[in-house]
């Protein structure tokens, strides 16, 4: 093995002497594609998608539509509307909530090339349009499970998906026209300058206003006596009702007679009448006209199935997916990548895959375990046993009133605690992916929805159903990837980790190529042979600059190995990384790496760590960097 001592040594230079130029991203943040490069991955942390989301922005021509939870890289707005002078349509549209809070919102100048939307959401409970999308000219979408901030583009794991297909960009942009068209709606009515772009909430209707950010009605607003009125403002989950139902239409009768103000009604009324004729399921068809929608089954053909929350029911299709291993449940697998899972129904499901045998890996970040708000499926998923920090979930489980079935220890256990303190408390594993295996084949779940009952019945969410081998093959490297650094312990001899590997590659024989053991492999009848690389995130605390001053860290070796072309990666911060900086380094395979920090010449101390790079795991480099 070779041995190869890395320098590294920080370069701190002054923001107004860097000019702001469009650059190719550096060879280990291009993510990963398929043969025929109409599917593109990208990680977080070790692919930074921060670049890879600014580089696809900057190659706008015609047009930017971005509909998103929330935006707030501070230079993205500048990208934008320096795009916006160059003739750039941009459509800038976020959860209406989060627009108040949002950073990039005050940040886009007036131009008529930008056009702001704040997106409501009229289900109740606790209302969010959640997707995270982001179309180009009409030839690219970017979305995934990142909100596009600086945790969840740099310190969560994360992903991000580019998706060239055009039938899956026209389903995207039609959810985008429906959106953008039902907040128009609300502003018509609700908003006094009809825009719904202002910063003022006393623009607002105060009762449209409360009930799209809070979810509520006052008990003031309405008349208990009509009805079933008096539901609208119950304290019993059971009995309390919303205005509009998952589909957005009454779910009392009558609703708008509830209300006391007689304008609101009026308005009220209008808006459920104008609505019922934009709503559609994912093929067209309006909701109005099949109000059932748990009942429905819209058929999808291709590889890339696409449904949106609440009216497709994401629900029953992760459902359906995961029962796909029930025909041959010894033969089948479902490995599950998730920041919590508290809807019963998901919970229900794996705690059955597993009592009928099929191979089963969950996480379940660490943040969201010893929360109590997540905790309500902890007892259903209790079967398959809780692996990780042993204080955390025996405290946790002790609690509940509840017993771990193994040690936390025991590779039994096939729940993991993930808990990723890259930059401290507030780093998650922020994921709501998994990948089905069985002999019939593979299948990708992936997109903006969290496992919860709100994900699914409440919010605006995105959910993809793939069948792409070259795009699962991609997953599958990541789930390997956080197995590796989350349940293996960085140890690519453990006999645990090489199985996993073993296992996998039987259903998908490129995992081998992605993992550098092949040299290439048949996929569609095409020839792949991308590139291989493996990648250690390391952070460092205590250096004097803001996080708007760029830093970059220099490693000797790779200006050695690399003739001088490549040698040096950015630095990130922010004020939710608890005063650390974030970067990733490109690390040849079955290097083996020691660590020692130089910065301006001056030796400083360090706690040196040893590393051996297993192929394409996301490493970490544990240790105190300081400056």
């Amino acid at each position: 093995m070779m041995k190869i001592t890395l320098t590294l040594i920080f370069i701190f230079i002054s923001s107004s002497l860097l000019a702001f130029k469009q650059l190719d991203l550096a060879p280990h943040l291009k993510g990963t594609c398929s043969p025929d490069q109409m599917f593109c991955a990208y990680f977080s942390p070790q692919d930074l998608p921060v670049e890879a989301v600014r580089a696809y922005l900057k190659t706008a021509t015609t047009s930017i539509r971005i509909a998103t939870y929330n935006m707030s890289i501070f230079d993205y707005a500048e990208v934008l509307n320096q795009k916006a002078r160059e003739g750039v349509k941009i459509e800038y549209m976020v959860d209406f909530k989060l627009s108040f809070e949002n950073k990039t919102w005050p940040r886009l100048i007036n131009h008529p090339n930008i056009t702001k939307h704040r997106l409501p959401v009229l289900r109740g409970g606790s209302p969010q349009m959640h997707n995270k999308l982001i179309i180009i000219d009409n030839e690219v979408l970017l979305t995934g499970s990142a909100n596009y901030s600086y945790m969840g583009l740099i310190a969560n794991y994360e992903n991000v998906m580019a998706i060239y297909h055009p039938d899956v960009i026209k389903k995207f942009n039609d959810e985008i026209n429906e959106l953008k068209s039902i907040s128009q709606i609300v502003c018509n009515l609700f908003s006094s300058d009809h825009t719904c772009a202002s910063n003022q909430v006393t623009d607002y209707d105060p009762i449209m206003h409360q009930y799209i950010t809070e979810g509520t009605v006052n008990a003031n607003a309405i008349n208990p006596a009509l009805g079933e009125c008096g539901k609208l403002i119950s304290q019993s989950h059971k009995e309390h009702k919303a205005i509009l139902g998952s589909i957005l239409l009454p779910e009392i009768r009558d609703v708008e007679k509830c209300f006391v103000d007689a304008d609101f009604s009026k308005k009220l009324k209008r808006l459920i009448e104008e609505i019922s004729q934009v709503e559609k399921y994912v093929d067209g068809v309006l909701t109005k006209d099949q109000p059932r929608y748990w009942e429905r089954v819209g058929l999808q053909e291709g590889k890339y199935k696409v449904y949106f929350s609440p009216e497709d029911n994401p629900e029953a299709q992760i459902i359906n997916a995961l029962k796909e291993t029930l025909d041959q449940p010894s033969e089948s697998f479902a490995y599950v990548s998730a920041n919590f899972i508290t809807n019963y129904q998901i919970a229900q499901t794996l705690a059955n895959l597993h009592k009928r045998g099929v191979r089963l890996r969950v996480f379940f970040d660490k943040g969201r375990f010893v929360a109590p708000r997540f905790q309500n499926q902890l007892g259903t998923l209790l079967p398959l046993g809780f692996f990780g920090e042993p204080g955390a979930i025996e405290e946790t489980l002790l609690k509940l009133k509840l017993k771990n079935p193994n040690p936390a220890g025991s590779f039994f256990n096939l729940v993991t605690m993930f808990e990723n303190n890259l930059t401290g408390t507030w780093g998650c594993n922020h994921n709501k992916m998994a990948i089905v295996g069985s002999p019939k084949g593979l299948t990708l779940i992936n997109g903006s929805a969290n496992w919860s009952g709100g994900a699914m019945k409440i919010n605006d969410e995105n959910l993809f159903i793939i069948k792409d081998m070259a795009a699962i093959t991609i997953y599958l490297r990541e789930f390997i990837s956080q197995l590796f650094v989350y349940r293996y312990g960085q140890n690519p001899n453990l006999k645990e980790f090489k199985d996993e590997i073993f296992y996998l590659s039987q259903y998908a024989p490129c995992l081998k190529t992605l993992l550098g053991m092949e040299n290439g492999c048949q996929i569609d009848e095409k020839t792949w042979r991308p590139e291989v690389r493996s990648t250690a995130v390391i952070t460092f605390t205590d250096i004097p600059a803001s996080k708007q001053d760029p830093v970059y860290l220099y490693v000797q070796q790779l200006d050695e190995l690399t003739k001088g072309q490549y040698h040096s990666m950015k630095m990130y911060t922010d004020e939710n990384f608890q005063g650390k900086w974030v970067t990733t380094i490109p690390a040849p395979l079955n290097w083996e790496m020691f660590f020692h920090a130089y910065i301006d010449g001056q030796s400083r101390s360090s706690n040196n760590y040893t590393l051996q790079v297993a192929p394409l795991g996301v490493h970490v480099l544990k240790g105190n960097y300081r400056w």
